[in-house]
């Protein structure tokens, strides 16, 4: 949780907790005035089977730092979108299409349904943007039993 500004969010952070929970996945909580590799990388493991560790981390701070800086880091760096994407509970059509569609280059046909939503400030963003009902009071949720 990055706590510089108001790109963090305490009820994103509840709501992703319980998602990883209730799926059984270990988590911990790191705030972070800002989010470097070198800081990460101190308790990152890519392999965390063989020797334990964090095998990814989901930042809630600057959106775009997983877009835009995530190659940096030792291990995934997701957005709360990208998490939601990857645990299954959002489908992102450019995410899914299939081996074919892609060497092929079938497109949609407005374009749209690929872009990759930047909503994280948006009133109609999803679950995992700032100003969803749910998150808009900034409050930490209870989470798991």
């Amino acid at each position: 949780l990055g706590t510089l500004g108001r790109q963090d969010n305490p009820a994103i952070l509840s709501r992703i907790r319980s998602l990883l929970h209730s799926r059984g996945i270990r988590s911990m909580i790191l705030l972070l005035s800002g989010i470097f590799p070198k800081k990460l990388e101190m308790t990152s493991n890519p392999n965390p089977v063989v020797a334990g560790g964090v095998c990814a981390w989901v930042q809630i701070a600057c959106p775009r730092l997983s877009i835009d800086w995530g190659h940096y880091f030792s291990v995934p760096v997701l957005s709360p979108f990208e998490l939601f994407v990857a645990l299954g509970e959002v489908a992102h059509s450019s995410l899914c299409a299939g081996d074919e569609e892609k060497k092929e280059g079938i497109e949609k046909k407005d374009g749209l349904e690929d872009a990759y939503p930047m909503d994280f400030y948006s009133n109609s963003g999803g679950p995992w943007a700032n100003y969803h009902d749910s998150n808009k009071e900034r409050k930490a949720l209870s989470y798991g039993t």
